[in-house]
């Protein structure tokens, strides 16, 4: 489930789709959240929508569960030039350091925090506050 101890949080106002249950085509994810009722914006890097919309929307649904991915920002002019690969999931092995490429890749975008799950939940972020609220859920 997602720490919803993170709602109203202005600095992850806006939360930028990367996956969602293996899907990770910007196009079908924006199909999958209006299915969902959610209203979203379509970006190259996943849909974008506001992230308290998003949470109580995935929390009530269960819908968080395996092999997504989130990517928070203070903005709506959140992830441009994000890479089309998912970081977070299997595929990668975070432990206590993100791969360099996702480092990367949130500081250029102003990526206040990445969620996702793949075996447990994972996250990333610069923010020592975040990292630590995350360690208590």
């Amino acid at each position: 489930a997602l720490p919803l101890v993170l709602l109203g949080r202005p600095d992850l106002a806006y939360g930028l789709l990367r996956s969602l249950d293996s899907i990770d085509d910007p196009s079908e994810l924006v199909d999958v959240l209006k299915r969902m009722g959610l209203d979203c914006a379509p970006t190259p890097g996943g849909p974008l929508l506001q992230s308290e919309e998003m949470l109580r929307a995935c929390d009530r649904r269960g819908v968080f569960v395996h092999f997504d991915e989130v990517w928070l920002y203070r903005s709506a002019t959140a992830g441009e030039g994000l890479p089309p690969a998912c970081f977070t999931t299997d595929a990668w092995e975070v432990g206590d350091e993100p791969p360099h490429l996702m480092e990367a890749a949130m500081t250029h975008s102003g990526c206040s925090l990445v969620l996702a799950d793949g075996d447990g939940l994972n996250y990333a972020t610069p923010d020592s506050e975040l990292e630590e609220l995350l360690k208590r859920g």
